[in-house]
């Protein structure tokens, strides 16, 4: 069998994977296949290694044979054998492992044992191998060593604590107890060194983020705290120099004391914080604190999240903001702004803070503006949401005063930036809610909008892009603009979805205020091939297409009526289900030239949606018009296409009805009256072998007697419900007719039998 450093040369001899497999398969199967007395302790000690040196170069090697080995050597008494068993304990064992029940009282045994070493061993072990079975029998050995007056156990004893509270699922049973052994070290005792008071504070501030705990003698521990922090801010008790810092006597130590104040102000006491001693302290030690240096910085870092978190007096408040804005001034350093980020992340939480202090404090909107102007590109977006964060605080800071400018700047950003994968549908919506809240101008905002829409279009979502088309209408001493700006910027920018569906839209409600010098029908004709070309959504080109061929307001050219038709016809095949649907249904209403539909546009519900519109708006301050009853109708664009869809229904039911019209009645009553009772008609199923052509023009001429030119569209929807109702109700009849006859049928073949 070969030594340790043997066995270690054959593993490094080998070139492949096999050959090094094979090396260790071999000396694993001469460690197996080993007498027993020839298993010696000593030899048991290095096959442990030899197992050990194995596991770290491959997990996949059975090892299992070597657990009752380091189960041997943990018995030993020897240091040198129990430290090695420990090690292979950790490393061979989890918290799972069944074989840790054979070690209990080996573990008990060594944790008090006189050798502080091999106490010191077992705590490190008993920190990783947490077992619901091994803690409950060793606890109260850990705790009763915490007030061992040996330094070196009682600091390890403590951190032992700290990951047994972390992993603990039930500390009830087991707090009170080590809270009292705490204040004995803390505050009976007055223990002044380095490794044991940061592993107390450290445990303390375990136990400070739970709520439910009753912390004893509270009040002392705060003085406590408060007295040991102004000692090290003011030089005292600095026998050991080798923890000092830059100047800063034990930076670390000052950490984890500010941030055991926070956590007990946060979740135990909130009267206490009215003490001057606490706003003092703190102030001291934002003043004196040299910020050059980085244990400051780190110091400086926790009083700030202390001054949020606890929420102080004003002044402590202004030194907070200010020590986040010599954070936002350091340059060439991505770190430290990361830093003033996380800070201003908590500061936005409290809308108060931010309008009392942040809104107010204009260097901090000039120093993210600054970062965001001096924005290093070669910094990758994709891995993480830096610029987000960025422009989400930037956009909090938000007010009348300084939209233009933070707005001008986003935009350049975008420009510069060209893979923008931070920006998503929150990002342009919140930019939207911005502009509709602080905006003073509707056109700026307008121009603004369509601005953005150029070169994000594509991630705004279906509400925002809706809420854009209703500001848009809303605002009607603009139309003529807004739909030529529209048309004008829609050049090599078909692919932004947004700004496509936008123009399409307002096309069919503002056609008439188009400068036809400028924009000729054929210049619209190009415009919709493209669109439909960049653009798989069609149902706004539908939509627009019928407004333009429907609308008794507007007079387009041949052309635009012919391609408009063909437009219309060929959706009829179209693969989308819902647009085909749709195009059968106008079909229908265009077959009969006569039809015209006053289609108003929607006017702007101000009574919906007056917590939209701001009043204070310079361009534009929109004075509503009475209309008809009617008219309110398409107040929105919401109610306009619940009408259209309400008539689409209609016409698509019947579609597929054929109509037959009596021989009894005169044709006097086409023209002396108009509401022919038509229950007196016979109804039938279309013939499904009938040409669609035919089909449509049969049922059209059926309809004549109804539809008139002179009709208005009230009347018109009103005799089609009614239609339908006879309909449905004349079906009815009929299939009671044949369910008697099916019935009598039976009766008769029964008598027959």
């Amino acid at each position: 069998m070969l030594s340790l450093s043997e066995y270690i040369n054959e593993i490094r001899k080998a070139k492949t994977k096999e050959s090094l497999h094979s090396a260790i398969s071999k000396e694993m199967a001469n460690i197996r296949s080993l007498p027993k007395e020839q298993n010696t302790i000593e030899v048991k000690y290095i096959n442990l290694k030899k197992c050990i040196y194995t596991r770290i170069l491959s997990e996949n090697e059975e090892l299992s044979f070597i657990y009752m080995t380091c189960i041997d050597l943990l018995a030993s008494p020897e240091f040198k054998y129990k430290k090695l068993a420990y090690l292979g304990l950790t490393i061979f064992f989890d918290e799972n492992s069944e074989l840790l029940m054979l070690t209990v009282n080996v573990i008990k045994k060594d944790l008090s044992n006189e050798n502080e070493f091999i106490v010191i061993t077992a705590l490190n072990a008993i920190s990783i191998l947490y077992s619901d079975y091994l803690i409950p029998q060793i606890l109260s050995d850990v705790l009763n060593l915490i007030e061992s007056k040996k330094i070196k156990i009682k600091k390890r004893a403590i951190n032992t604590m700290i990951h047994i509270y972390k992993k603990s699922s039930d500390k009830t049973d087991y707090t009170n107890t080590l809270i009292e052994s705490l204040n004995k070290i803390l505050i009976d005792n007055k223990e002044k060194e380095h490794g044991v008071l940061l592993s107390v504070i450290q445990l303390y501030n375990e136990i400070a983020k739970s709520e439910k705990i009753e912390i004893k003698n509270f009040n002392k521990l705060i003085k406590t705290l408060i007295e040991i922090l102004n000692n090290l801010l003011n030089g005292l008790d600095t026998s050991e120099t080798q923890y000092e810092i830059e100047g800063i006597y034990d930076p670390f130590l000052q950490v984890k004391i500010i941030e055991l104040l926070r956590n007990l102000m946060k979740y135990h006491d909130k009267n206490f914080k009215e003490s001057n001693q606490l706003n003092n302290i703190l102030a001291s030690i934002s003043t004196n604190t040299d910020f050059q240096t980085n244990a400051g910085k780190s110091i400086l870092y926790e009083v700030v999240l202390t001054i949020i978190s606890i929420s102080l007096n004003e002044e402590l408040n202004d030194i907070g903001v200010n020590i986040i804005f010599k954070f936002l001034k350091i340059e060439n350093d991505m770190n430290y702004k990361k830093i003033a980020l996380s800070l201003l992340n908590e500061v936005s939480q409290n809308k108060d803070y931010i309008n009392k202090y942040l809104k107010k404090n204009n260097d901090i909107c000039n120093a993210l503006l600054y970062n965001i102007k001096n924005y290093d590109s070669n910094i990758n977006i994709n891995e993480n949401d830096f610029i987000s964060k960025y422009f989400t605080l930037l956009f909090k800071l938000v007010d009348n005063s300084n939209i233009k400018i933070i707005i001008k700047e986003t935009i350049n950003f975008i420009l510069v930036n060209s893979e923008n994968n931070f920006v998503n549908e929150e990002f342009t919506t919140l930019i939207f809610n911005l502009l509709e809240e602080f905006s003073d101008s509707y056109k700026y905002e307008i121009d603004t909008l369509i601005q953005i829409m150029k070169f994000i279009g594509n991630y705004f979502d279906s509400k925002t892009s809706d809420s854009i088309i209703n500001l848009f209408l809303k605002i009607k001493e603009l139309h003529k603009y807004i739909i030529m700006k529209l048309l004008n910027d829609i050049e090599e920018n078909y692919g932004q979805k947004t700004l496509v569906n936008t123009t399409i839209y307002l096309l069919g409600e503002l056609y008439n205020k188009i400068d036809k010098d400028v924009f000729n029908d054929n210049h619209l004709i190009e415009l919709f091939k493209k669109c439909k070309l960049n653009n798989k959504d069609n149902n706004y080109l539908i939509n627009t297409y019928f407004k333009l061929l429907t609308n008794e307001n507007y007079e387009i050219s041949n052309e635009l009526n012919e391609f408009c038709k063909n437009e219309i016809e060929s959706m009829k095949k179209d693969y989308n289900f819902e647009l085909q649907e749709r195009a059968c249904e106008y079909s229908i209403y265009l077959l009969k030239s006569s039809i015209k539909i006053n289609m108003n546009i929607p006017t702007y519900n101000d009574k919906e949606n007056k917590n939209n519109i701001n009043e204070n708006k310079v361009i534009f301050n929109p004075n509503f018009d009475e209309e008809d009853e009617e008219s309110l109708k398409y107040i929105n664009k919401e109610l306009y296409m619940k009408k259209i869809e309400e008539e689409n229904e209609i016409f698509q039911f019947i579609n597929n009805i054929q109509v037959k019209k009596p021989q009894n009645i005169k044709s006097e009553n086409k023209t002396n009256d108009n509401n022919i009772n038509i229950l007196d008609f016979n109804f039938t199923n279309i013939n499904t072998n009938d040409k669609k052509e035919n089909t449509e023009k049969n049922l059209l001429e059926q309809f004549d007697f109804i539809i008139d030119e002179n009709e208005s569209n009230n009347k018109i929807n009103n005799n089609l419900f009614t239609f339908i109702e006879n309909i449905s109700d004349n079906k009815e009849n009929e299939n009671k007719i044949e369910d008697k006859k099916v019935e009598n049928k039976k009766d008769e073949d029964k008598k027959e039998e």
